[in-house]
C-alpha cells in the first residue's frame, strides 16, 4: 500500500499455507485501498469525496491506525462499493463413542 501498488493476490486457495488471514480491521482497510485505486482515486480526492482532511484518509488506510469501522462503511458506501464478508463453516462436532 505504501508503494501505492495492487495488493497481491494468489489464487483463491481457502486454506494451505499460502493463505493469510488478517485482522478484520486490516481486511476492511485493504478493501478500502483497492476500491480507491479501482476508481483511479488519490487520497486527495478521496478525502473530497468523504469531506475529511487528507490526513485522515491516510490514517484510514494506515494498517496500525484504529480506525472506526464506521469510516470505513462510510468511505465504501461513496464508492459505491461493499465490504464483502465470508464467514467460516462451523466444524462438525464429534461424538463421544
Amino acid at each position: 500500500m505504501k508503494a501505492g501498488k495492487s495488493l497481491p493476490r494468489q489464487g483463491t486457495a481457502r486454506s494451505g499455507r499460502d493463505r493469510a488471514v488478517l485482522p478484520s480491521l486490516v481486511t476492511a482497510k485493504l478493501a478500502v485501498y483497492e476500491t480507491m485505486r479501482t476508481r483511479g482515486w488519490s487520497k486527495l480526492k478521496f478525502a473530497k469525496q468523504l469531506g475529511l482532511p487528507e490526513n485522515s484518509v491516510r490514517g484510514l488506510l494506515d494498517l496500525r491506525h484504529s480506525s472506526h469501522m464506521r469510516i470505513i462503511d462510510e468511505a465504501l458506501a461513496k464508492m459505491n462499493a461493499e465490504l464483502p464478508i465470508d464467514l467460516p463453516k462451523p466444524r462438525a462436532r464429534r461424538r463421544a463413542a
